[in-house]
């Protein structure tokens, strides 16, 4: 058996501002029962749609410090109920 695999990650704006909403839209194996969005310190996890799929959205806060701001590489992890992992990295931009 192959294992869990990410298909397809989708983020939407990539580059962000304050106030904005980041949607983040993410296929996997249909496997996958959990998946994380990770960045820096901070862990999210996603809503399961459907098999395979699963869904986030969050607003980034209207005043927002400077020092937030920058590129980020941010980890989508996903696992199955056995433990098995898969991870990309995507980039990620806050203006």
């Amino acid at each position: 058996m192959a294992g869990p695999a990410i298909l397809g990650v989708t983020v939407t704006p990539e580059v962000a501002h304050e106030g904005d909403t980041i949607s983040w839209d993410v296929l996997t194996t249909p496997d996958v029962s959990g998946v994380q969005v990770r960045v820096k310190v901070a862990v999210l996890n996603m809503v399961q749609l459907a098999p395979g799929h699963f869904s986030l959205a969050f607003q980034i806060p209207r005043s927002l410090p400077p020092f937030f701001r920058g590129n980020y590489a941010v980890d989508v992890v996903a696992r199955t109920a056995a433990g098995a992992r898969a991870t990309r990295t995507v980039s990620m931009t806050l203006q």
